[in-house]
């Protein structure tokens, strides 16, 4: 991202809740004020922090795409975490109510929302809330409790179909950057990531397979990014807590679904591109153990800049061809 000539210490502290450089693609305005300060509050009493995911994990078929939001994983026995009390990082208005879902204008044009929570039914749209106000409690959904933000002084990033996201996403920034101490403190050593505590969602490059991709079959409008098209999204990435390594996510549609790691000798997303030719990726469990065995194969090809082809196998194919089952994704 690339400040402007009136960027101040404010902005600054936008762009850091970005997770972002000064060589990122996108823009920071000025209009408004951001710092860090915005939340003082966990969300989660702090004990019950076991700890935090930064963007862009993928957990397919939930999450097939690397997500816009971070997850507070929920101290104690996995499937046992419902109930815990969550209250609001900042003060606010509440914008939206869904299903388990509530979204709160937070002020200095930052929107935080979140997710798998059963909210109190004293909560609609127009309420104030203050800091620390009792919101509902943890539902226990993947032992996780979701926390996105978003702003509306950061431009789009770097994703090749801008028009395929919600407003959430194309805006969405890291949030602990905008905590003020000492929970942010606590909550940054709560990270569980080797690479970068604020995490990154748009791995997709021009030309290369690295990236979101989408069935051809659905609309190219907002709708390719709900709940109900994640069947038909692929994702290939790079984990959001382990260094470097390779992340394959695939949603469904295909015989294979699920998150997947390609061998070490398999060539990475962003070194495939259109003249490449096909690419046989092995799929393996997505933890690193020496005795893990091979799920499967999956087959891929750059047809043009922005379709692929991709098929999965149960066994090694015995020649690198496509077959009738084989699937087309989009940009």
């Amino acid at each position: 991202m690339r400040p402007s000539s009136r960027c101040s210490l404010l902005a600054l502290a936008l762009l850091a809740a970005c997770g972002g450089s000064a060589t990122d693609s996108g823009t920071i305005t000025t209009t408004g004020t951001v710092t860090n300060g915005t939340f003082n509050t966990s969300p989660l009493v702090l004990d019950q922090v076991s700890s935090i995911i930064p963007l862009g994990n993928m957990l397919p078929p939930d999450q097939v795409l690397p997500a816009d939001h971070v997850s507070f994983v929920i101290a104690g026995t996995s499937g046992a975490t419902a109930g815990r009390t969550v209250v609001a990082p900042g003060k606010g208005t509440v914008e939206k109510v869904g299903s388990n879902r509530i979204t709160i204008a937070s002020g200095g044009a930052i929107h935080y929302w979140l997710q798998n929570i059963t909210l109190l039914s004293t909560l609609s749209v127009g309420t104030a809330i203050t800091e620390g106000q009792t919101l509902g409690t943890t539902t226990g959904k993947n032992d996780m409790l979701d926390f996105g933000v978003y702003s509306d002084l950061v431009a789009v990033r770097n994703l090749l179909s801008p028009g395929r996201y919600a407003f959430e996403t194309l805006h969405a920034i890291a949030p602990l950057p905008l905590f003020g101490d000492p929970s942010k403190s606590y909550l940054s050593a709560k990270v569980k990531s080797s690479v970068d505590q604020n995490g990154k969602l748009d791995w997709d490059q021009t030309n290369k397979l690295v990236g979101n991709w989408f069935s051809s079959s659905l609309p190219q409008d907002a709708s390719s990014t709900v709940a109900a098209a994640n069947p038909k999204q692929v994702a290939f990435g790079y984990d959001a807590v382990s260094t470097g390594q390779v992340r394959i996510s695939i949603g469904g549609q295909l015989s294979i679904t699920g998150l997947f790691a390609p061998s070490g000798d398999d060539p990475t997303p962003d070194a495939v591109n259109f003249s490449t030719g096909k690419v046989l990726y092995t799929l393996y469990p997505p933890v690193n153990k020496p005795d893990r065995t091979a799920i499967g194969y999956l087959l891929v090809q750059m047809e043009t800049p922005t379709q692929i082809r991709v098929e999965t196998f149960a066994v090694r194919p015995a020649t690198l061809a496509f077959t009738t089952a084989a699937q087309v994704y989009v940009r």
